[in-house]
């Protein structure tokens, strides 16, 4: 473990209030009078639709889609392009549907005035499956799509929650209600890029994103996408990218409200409507837990009973967003507003009744697209934030007391366009980022540079012989890192092969990903020293080949997908001690390899699904002979099995997760012998006129098991949850 990220989640950081509920409500208040365009004067002539469908994830326009438009069951359907267009339309509000097979079908309400051209920019998302009781997607570019009725349904409380049952991905958590950091194909968390609305959530300090910090709830999609994607997505995405997002269409308001063991509570509102030709939505959430309990100390640490205290939290979010047309295109803008309170209750043999952790988050942005003649495109996209984090312990259980503010300021803006092709080459696009990072931290030394400028510069483009046929796609960058003042190139080229109903591709790649201000510029202190001439994390050459396959046996859905990968990393940052035994990061050459692989299957006409995965990473340190020591708390093996049912009112849903065999230090001793967990739910849904009430129960750890991931921080084990939600019948 970094002793930088360690250092922030034991030993700093205010007892929790509510006084954040009244920050919040002036934050609502505030982001609701978001000033928007007035509606453009009419003519009377009839109305057109004009529109573009891409894929979600490669941009790559879709043609062959069918478009209906009800009422009046006007029909179109794509071109080459993506475009569409429907001519001589009366007034009025219509629902647009779009589908094309192998996509998840698609609603979205549109309003049609005389004499306006109406534009509606769409994305569609490949083909859904079951991944441990959550819905997901598979997408052409080996990604992962979490829906937002499926993240709901499955119980998750944040962002973290949502993503551990995703094959690759291990999510650190220390504590109920703690900070949840993730790791992809065995990397450091800070390898790991995640955005929110298009805003960065890694720490300036650490690197890492706490995906704890952001409610399930609040999302509308969560994707992730796994590899070296620099090239795309710039520096911290070296292992993967996360994709969060709580903007989408409208839905009914409702209120839920939840309780549970651990003196655990919830409330949260939320919903939205038609506003200015556009559509808009809101949402309310607070939390909390008391997160104490009884346990029983490692017999390694000295045995002995004991009581985890300090592991409370209170939370409010709320985030709010529009979307709609503008200026020939079509706009969303979304802000939000996170803050924290919570305990830091440290290992279960240095316990630290005192550390505290605040957070304040205040965030926005925007994303403008608007299609051209010829199937050409622009886009614009940008975001500002805000974050205030505190961690303070007046007596840690060792070192000197702390009390350490870091405020971080950064904006950020992306313009991209995009042009067709001629031949075989379909599309060429590119754009420019520019972003600008202001940071002020008590927990680093007086040489750390207050402020960083990068800049990046990507161009990618197509190739293909026809719609439909096989395809090679290539994205190169060059990123200007401000702090290291120097360029990053990284590159993506991929083949697909599309042979129905059986899916190929393959890709080679690079990425990057650069030292943290806490690496290069932590404060000094009893034992720890940082290290300001680190060399940036490098995935010089990762390949990967993915196969997929959906079909129908019988009455039986099935999906299946199986990718493998090798992609070492040349400088992964790891802390170790040196010969003074003094703790400082350092690079070290890491090999890593490995794949994931799943099955999912459905009996709709039964109200059946049940589908598992299997994850191998590999992750070891390039050392001299035939080291095959696996880095530390990166579990070789990993797996889940999931099986659920509904019918009529009623639901149920049992999902197993299986933490393979670490080790707690960079040598083959000490082995944490791997566990299972099982998660169960039932829940049942009353209807009462245009109304509905859903209540659920939920059992976390059904078997009561206690292991954890990191030695020595304990888990309370089984745990209930009761939740009610009522709303509109959607």
């Amino acid at each position: 473990m970094r002793v930088s990220s360690f250092y922030r989640s034991t030993m700093r950081g205010g007892r929790p209030g509510w006084a954040g509920a009244v920050r919040v409500g002036a934050g609502v208040a505030l982001l609701a009078a978001l000033a928007l365009p007035a509606k453009a004067a009419a003519t009377q002539w009839p109305g057109e639709l004009s529109g573009r469908i891409v894929d979600s994830f490669t941009g790559t326009p879709l043609g062959a889609v069918e478009v209906l438009l009800e009422p009046g069951a006007w029909k179109t359907s794509t071109d080459a392009s993506g475009g569409f267009r429907l001519r001589g339309l009366e007034p009025g509000s219509y629902r647009l549907s779009v589908r094309r097979l192998g996509y998840v079908r698609t609603h979205r309400n549109v309003e049609v005035q005389n004499g306006v051209v109406a534009r509606v920019s769409l994305e569609l998302t490949p083909m859904a499956l079951e991944v441990a009781g959550i819905t997901a997607t598979v997408e052409s570019a080996g990604g992962v799509v979490l829906l937002r009725e499926a993240i709901v349904g499955s119980g998750a409380r944040t962002a973290g929650d949502a993503l551990r049952n995703v094959p690759g991905i291990v999510v650190q958590e220390q504590a109920r209600g703690g900070p949840q950091r993730v790791s992809v194909r065995g990397s450091n968390p800070d390898a790991v890029l995640v955005l929110l609305d298009g805003v960065p959530l890694n720490d300036p300090v650490t690197g890492e994103a706490d995906l704890s910090t952001v409610p399930a709830r609040s999302l509308t999609r969560a994707t992730v996408l796994l590899g070296a994607l620099s090239a795309r997505f710039g520096p911290r995405a070296a292992a993967g990218v996360i994709l969060l997002e709580t903007s989408g269409d409208a839905e009914p308001w409702h209120v839920s409200t939840w309780a549970g063991s651990l003196e655990q509570f919830g409330l949260g509102v939320g919903g939205g409507g038609g506003l200015w030709n556009g559509h808009w939505q809101s949402r309310v959430e607070g939390r909390g837990i008391d997160g104490g309990f009884d346990f029983t100390i490692p017999a390694e640490a000295g045995g002995g009973e004991a009581y985890r205290g300090n592991a409370d939290l209170v939370t409010w979010s709320a985030s709010t967003g529009w979307s709609g047309p503008l200026w020939d295109g079509d706009l969303s803008a979304t802000a939000g507003f996170e803050t924290l309170e919570r305990g830091l209750p440290g290992r279960s043999f240095a316990p630290s009744p005192d550390a505290r952790q605040e957070l304040d988050r205040t965030r926005f942005s925007t994303s403008w697209n608007r299609g051209l003649p010829e199937g050409g495109a622009l886009s614009v996209r940008t975001y500002a934030t805000r974050q205030t984090t505190r961690f303070r312990d007046f007596d840690p259980p060792f070192g000197t007391a702390y009390d350490d503010r870091t405020v971080l300021q950064a904006v950020g803006v992306s313009l991209g366009g995009a042009i067709p092709g001629i031949g075989v080459l379909r599309s060429l696009s590119g754009g420019v980022d520019l972003d600008v990072q202001s940071v002020e931290g008590d927990a680093l030394s007086s040489d750390a540079p207050p402020r960083r400028t990068d800049l990046g510069l990507r161009a990618s483009g197509m190739w293909s012989p026809s719609e439909g046929a096989w395809s090679v796609s290539s994205s190169i960058r060059g990123h200007w890192v401000g702090r290291t003042d120097r360029w990053h190139a990284s590159h993506e080229v991929a083949f697909s092969f599309p042979l129905s109903p059986v899916f190929f591709r393959v890709a080679h790649r690079s990425a990057f990903s650069p030292p943290t201000l806490g690496d290069q510029f932590f404060r000094e202190g009893v034992g720890v020293e940082a290290n300001p001439d680190l060399e940036a994390e490098r995935v010089p050459s990762e390949f990967a080949a993915q196969v997929s396959w959906a079909g129908e046996l019988g009455a039986v859905a099935v999906h299946a997908s199986a990718e493998a990968y090798r992609g070492d990393m040349k400088g992964m940052i790891v802390w170790l001690p040196d010969f003074r035994f003094i703790w400082s990061p350092r690079n070290t050459d890491v090999r890593r390899s490995g794949g994931e692989a799943g099955l999912e299957v459905k009996i709709p006409r039964a109200g059946l699904s049940a589908g598992g995965s299997f994850s191998l990473s590999r992750t070891t340190y390039d050392r001299d002979g035939s080291d095959d020591v696996q880095v530390a708390y990166r579990p070789r093996y990993g797996a889940t099995v999931n099986a659920g049912w509904q019918r009529g009112p009623w639901s149920l849903r049992l999902a197993s997760r299986f933490t393979g065999a670490r080790f707690p230090v960079p040598a083959p001793v000490n082995e944490l012998a791997g566990f299972w967990v099982t998660d169960f739910d039932v829940g049942y849904r009353w209807l009462f006129g245009g109304w509905s009430a859903e209540s659920r129960l939920r059992i976390e750890r059904l078997f009561n098991v206690t292991d954890a991931l990191i030695f020595a921080y304990p888990d309370p084990g089984r745990t209930l949850r009761v939740e009610l939600r009522v709303g509109p019948i959607s």
